[in-house]
């Protein structure tokens, strides 16, 4: 009876198994993968994939949210005074005013007296960005957003932002108005919390 003999498989042949199972494998995991990240997205979570970003762009904790959106409101933690009969929004620590819009309604700010060679400062923001929770770390900088006004400071080291213009009140004193945007942040998202509708609101500022 002879027996049957099965040659040795060459190299190339080894070769070409292994890249089929390795292929197998990695199709696999893409399959589950992909569907896992779907998963994950729809419930309010951001991409599992970095695309590219790094950690960055890695998806926050539910308890990180609120410890940035936490910080974020202890940092404005004013807000101006509104007279509906003369439709006026008061900063009363600055003694300006500005006109009551649905808009100036949701403007909250944190003042500084000066002192120490520190000037007078507003910095104001909407509470659009107070009140978000970031997806991941790259949405904090859109949380950030904010206008500075300098008040009659001639030292604009402590500015925080681009100079935007300077407003002369009627009782003398001058407001030098800057904002602090990012460009990653322009997408209807993040447009209630745009720093241009603050600054739009801050030369209509009045004194009193």
């Amino acid at each position: 009876m002879k027996r049957l003999k099965i040659g040795h498989p060459s190299n190339r042949m080894l070769v070409l198994i292994l890249t089929l199972i390795i292929a197998l494998n990695v199709a696999v995991l893409w399959f589950y993968g992909d569907r896992l990240n779907t998963l994950w997205q729809q419930n309010g979570n951001g991409s599992l994939y970095n695309n590219g970003s790094g950690y960055q762009n890695q998806p926050v904790s539910t308890d990180i949210k609120f410890y940035i959106q936490t910080a974020m409101k202890s940092l404005y933690n004013s807000q101006p005074a509104t007279d509906a009969a003369q439709q006026r929004l008061y900063l009363p620590e600055a003694k300006i005013y500005l006109p009551l819009t649905a808009y100036s309604r949701t403007l909250v700010y944190r003042y500084q007296p000066a002192g120490d060679g520190i000037p007078e400062t507003l910095t104001v923001t909407s509470s659009a960005n107070t009140n978000a929770l970031p997806s991941t770390f790259d949405d904090v900088p859109c949380l950030q957003r904010h206008a500075t006004v300098l008040i009659n400071s001639e030292d604009k080291t402590f500015a925080d932002g681009s100079f935007v213009s300077d407003i002369k009140l009627a009782d003398g004193r001058n407001l030098s108005l800057y904002d602090h945007d990012s460009s990653a942040c322009g997408s209807a998202i993040w447009s209630q919390g745009a720093p241009a509708k603050v600054v739009s609101l801050l030369k209509q500022a009045q004194s009193y």
